[in-house]
């Protein structure tokens, strides 16, 4: 009796890390001036010889090549960022579907004012990918940096929205 091979979960992921990685590392490249790029490394070395399973997040800038958590909060928010659409991309893509929005929750209070403009720059740069890109933020230097805003204001009656264009 024949039997078929397995394609494990492991070559599965290995074999999608490339994809990853590109995809992240252009619109991490548009948010840094391309200072920072991502790698992913699915194998790690043991002290006692042997090879284990992981996935470490590395990535490399002008000082060098660390791991993700020597980063600082502005950096690391811009990384998971090119990482979320990267991985988004990715299955959107194999399932043969679209990605109608992309919902930026807050991020930018992280920002140094150099980050700040390439995160909206990025923004800007990927938005024809997208039905709808929403950004929310209570920053008002942020807001003015996009077309339309819909603004939720708490009143003793409830919220109010309005629309502004």
């Amino acid at each position: 009796m024949k039997t078929k091979p397995i394609y494990s979960s492991a070559k599965c992921i290995e074999d999608t890390l490339p994809e990853i990685e590109n995809e992240a590392n252009l619109l991490l490249g548009k948010m840094t001036d391309n200072r920072m790029s991502i790698s992913l490394e699915p194998l790690k070395d043991t002290k006692k010889g042997s090879v284990v399973e992981t996935l470490d997040i590395k990535i490399a800038d002008e000082l060098g090549t660390r791991s993700y958590e020597m980063y600082s909060g502005g950096e690391a928010f811009r990384i998971d960022l090119a990482l979320r659409i990267a991985i988004s991309r990715l299955l959107v893509r194999r399932a043969g579907a679209s990605m109608p929005i992309l919902i930026i929750d807050e991020g930018f209070g992280t920002q140094d004012n150099a980050g700040v403009e390439k995160l909206v720059e990025a923004i800007h740069s990927i938005q024809d990918d997208f039905e709808k890109v929403f950004v929310i933020t209570h920053l008002d230097e942020i807001k003015e940096r996009f077309p339309v805003l819909i603004n939720i204001t708490k009143t003793a009656e409830g919220s109010m929205i309005t629309l502004d264009q």
